[in-house]
């Protein structure tokens, strides 16, 4: 018997006699947060999150770094009670219960918590004289992973920085094993890089993965969600507290093999609703707290994924590799390997696009000049230079697309930043100066801005929900593709370019609509897509062009075909709107069951041009960051296709872009 078990027996013995006699008792002067001030509103202290994941508060906030609550027991007439705290977020859960009252199984996704030292379940309060009120006065937090599940432990990497040394000692340990050494050899070939660079890869790969392994409660892997939070305080006596079932009082127990209870169910709808002389106290809008990501701490440039040859020469205290931006920058350089077979080709020309030195004449005649032999061709990549095309600035980063006088070292590379803070769900919106696309002259400069959600690791604690139907791996398009019942990959985009609204004629079941010459028109694109890696859950999976219906709205969305791994939609906007002033914002409101995407000039007003529910799609449940790029992607990829990659000229000049902020909320 366990020493839960036995303690609940020992206290349930030592009242039975007096079950039936309990008179009752008053429960008074509540009060939910001691140490604040009035208002429920709470901005997250982020200042050292990267090492312990989101805590509300933290000590910047209050005093002891906790919040406290206070009540008063009036009348008692017994010599022991128990009581317990519980929260929950209310903007990001599943409803507790079906249209019967019967328990929701998804509410057990629900963030919510208790004491994070979960064995604690309910305390006592001793009553040693019955002829007076007691007021106890407790505290609590939330906290990530608050149920404390082992799935989200791992080693204690996240608090320290990996160094030259460590590398090599991995590269040391990996020449003793002739297997590795082998397959990096053939890795090698396979990427087109060299041994070295393979090896050093490999080696960083291999480190990584340990954060994984281990029994430290990595709490940042289940971050607390933001907006809204209820509250409950149940207090009870001896006799009902015997009759809580175990899971309810631990949260960290299963109530089956595979189920968590949730709490607000058990007191609120289930048996817990019918418990005697029990009070339950329900503060349902007890607090409200919201992340703002500024660069003030600035840029991380993480070289963990780079090759050997790092040129590190862009360094500075506001973007590099040390161990204070390690440990405090809330945003670090996107990197991506190069993959060798995303190639693109480009005219052998430089020039500035933007300031409509390559007008519609000349984009028209280049396409009867040049053909496939002329083109010069690039494999896309981000750099090697880590900080060079990312800079901070007062208040704001700088993303740089370089640009080059010379057509025989200009480029085409990627550029973008990422938040280094997963959350699920949230009402996130980036703060952001996009470059314009076209010119007057409506000629594409070849770049697609983007702000997207993408998973923030692909091991197992974050895996999306399981599937029943399956999942197929990102980037396997065909139909036979093996399906698997649970994946890490989840991607949520805002993609802008310069495309047609419409999609391909074949892909319409019905009448096509009338298309236009996008060469002559001053709108951009942008792309609203969520990738449910072709899960066929949802009751309405289509694919081909089809109808997606909101409650005030219908969008047109299109999946390439049935096995095709994203649903997406289109919405036209005029490039001045979007690009001509000082910033815009960009919202994806991201709720279990929907996404919601919005823009405009003032966040207060936004206006809806996308939605999506998991009637049409699979809406991801894993921990995702934010991403905010300027790319140069393949053309083919947006048919029709107004203005072709290969005849558009490499950029002469540099091409700018701003990201002032990014809220969550």
């Amino acid at each position: 018997m366990t020493k839960q078990k036995i303690c609940l027996l020992f206290s349930c013995l030592i009242f039975f006699s007096s079950c039936n006699r309990f008179s009752s008792f008053k429960i008074e002067e509540i009060i939910l947060f001691k140490n604040l001030n009035s208002s429920k509103n709470l901005n997250v202290d982020l200042e050292n999150v990267l090492s312990s994941g989101i805590i509300i508060p933290t000590k910047a906030q209050t005093n002891s770094g906790y919040f406290r609550f206070s009540f008063k027991v009036n009348n008692p007439k017994y010599s022991k009670y128990f009581y317990k705290i519980y929260y929950q977020n209310t903007s990001y859960q599943y409803p507790i219960s079906d249209s019967v009252g019967n328990y929701n199984n998804l509410a057990s996704e629900n963030f919510y918590g208790s004491w994070e030292e979960t064995d604690i379940g309910f305390k006592a309060i001793d009553i040693y004289d019955k002829d007076i009120d007691y007021l106890v006065t407790d505290s609590f937090r939330i906290i990530g992973n608050p149920r404390n599940e082992k799935i989200y432990f791992g080693n204690d990497f996240q608090k320290s920085k990996i160094t030259d040394f460590d590398v090599q000692e991995m590269i040391n340990y990996i020449n003793t094993d002739s297997k590795w050494v082998s397959s990096i050899k053939e890795k090698a070939i396979k990427n087109k890089r060299s041994v070295i660079e393979q090896q050093y890869l490999d080696a960083k790969w291999a480190i990584n993965t340990r954060i994984n392994s281990g029994n430290c409660n990595n709490r940042w892997k289940r971050n607390p969600r933001m907006g809204n939070y209820e509250f409950l305080i149940v207090i009870t006596n001896p006799v009902s507290f015997c009759e809580i079932p175990y899971y309810v009082k631990n949260i960290s127990i299963l109530q089956n093999d595979s189920t968590y209870l949730n709490p607000f169910y058990y007191f609120l709808k289930g048996n817990g609703k019918n418990l005697k002389e029990t009070y339950v106290y329900h503060e349902e809008n007890g607090l409200k707290v919201k992340s703002i990501l500024t660069p003030k701490n600035g840029v991380y440039a993480n070289t963990n994924e780079r090759t050997n040859n790092i040129d590190k020469s862009n360094f500075c205290i506001e973007c590099s590799d040390n161990i204070n931006s390690y440990n405090h920058a809330l945003f670090e350089e996107n990197y991506h390997p190069t993959i060798a077979n995303h190639k693109i080709s480009s005219i052998p020309l430089t020039k500035d696009v933007n300031q409509n030195e390559y007008t519609i004449n000349d984009y028209l005649a280049a396409e009867k000049k040049y053909d496939s032999t002329s083109f010069k061709f690039q494999t896309i990549h981000y750099g090697n230079a880590p900080c060079e095309m990312v800079k901070v600035e007062k208040n704001y980063i700088k993303l740089i697309n370089k640009g080059s006088q010379n057509v025989s070292n200009a480029e085409k590379r990627n550029v973008g930043i990422k938040t280094r803070i997963g959350f699920t769900y949230g009402k996130i919106t980036a703060k952001v100066k996009f470059p314009s696309l076209i010119n007057s002259s409506n000629v594409w400069n070849g770049l697609t801005n983007a702000i997207w959600l993408l998973n923030q690791d692909k091991d197992q604690w974050n895996y999306r929900r399981k599937s029943k139907t399956g999942y197929t791996e990102k980037g396997q398009y065909k139909a036979d593709a093996i399906r698997i019942p649970q994946t890490s990959y989840s991607e949520i985009d805002f993609e802008i370019l310069k495309a047609s609204k419409q999609w391909p004629k074949d892909y319409y079941k019905s009448q096509p609509p009338n298309y236009i010459n996008e060469q002559n028109s001053d709108n951009v694109v942008i792309a609203l897509t969520n990738w449910d890696l072709c899960n066929k859950d949802p009751k309405e999976y289509f694919y081909g062009v089809g109808k997606i219906k909101n409650k005030f709205s219908t969008y047109e969305g299109l999946r390439w075909t049935d096995y095709y791994q994203a649903l997406t939609i289109k919405h036209e906007e005029k490039n001045s709107e979007l690009f001509n002033g000082e910033f815009y914002f960009y919202q994806i409101e991201w709720k279990p069951g929907e996404i919601i995407w919005r823009i405009g000039p003032d966040k207060n007003k936004l206006k809806e041009i996308g939605y999506m529910n998991d009637n049409y799609s699979s809406i991801p449940n894993n921990q995702m960051v934010l991403l905010v790029t300027q790319e140069y992607h393949q053309s083919s990829w947006w048919p029709p296709i107004p203005f072709k990659q290969e005849f558009i000229p490499y950029p002469k000049n540099d091409i700018i872009g701003k990201v002032f902020s990014v809220e969550v909320e």
